[in-house]
């Protein structure tokens, strides 16, 4: 969705630029006492267009429509890139929010021997929220839990972080 929302707005952009450049092309030729210099042709046909006409509508129709998906666009809540941790000298610095997640995965199965481990870091940057998913032998539920914790600390994620799990138990294997 960003990369939409990024070429709506440049499409949005480009077309504001365009009418602005004609707004000050025609300002800049009417103080200088000259003509319109663009081709008369091409100025009367537009300066004579009726607002009612199909040409007009149309474009106003596409021009708002582009805006109202930037628009949107941009009050779709994402989950963050980047998500704050602290230092051991009590500096913040960022984490990349997939980094932490391939990290806890990791954690989770080589420590507590979680098979398909999946973990997912959700929320706002202040307010982290992480999931850990998997199969895992009934007797290492905690011990998977508490590898994805150690794993936070390690990267200076805050304490308060909370972790929920949906573990599912290890079929047997035939």
């Amino acid at each position: 969705m960003r990369i939409a929302n990024r070429l709506a707005a440049i499409l949005l952009a480009l077309i504001l630029i365009a009418g602005g450049l004609l707004v000050v092309v025609q300002t800049v030729s009417a103080l200088a006492g000259q003509g319109w210099p663009i081709p008369e042709s091409w100025w009367t046909d537009v300066s004579s267009m009726a607002v009612s006409d199909n040409r007009v509508l149309t474009t106003s129709v596409i021009v708002a429509l582009v805006g109202l998906i930037a628009l949107i666009g941009q009050f779709i809540r994402r989950r963050p890139r980047r998500l704050p941790a602290t230092r051991p000298d009590g500096q913040i610095w960022w984490l990349s929010r997939r980094s932490v997640e391939r990290r806890s995965a990791d954690a989770a199965t080589y420590r507590a021997g979680v098979q398909h481990a999946r973990v997912s870091v959700r929320g706002q940057p202040d307010q982290w929220q992480v999931h850990l998913s998997g199969e895992v032998a009934p007797h290492h539920f905690d011990a998977a839990e508490q590898s994805v914790r150690d794993e936070l600390a390690s990267v200076g994620a805050p304490a308060e972080v909370a972790v929920t799990t949906s573990l599912h138990r290890l079929g047997r294997v035939a």
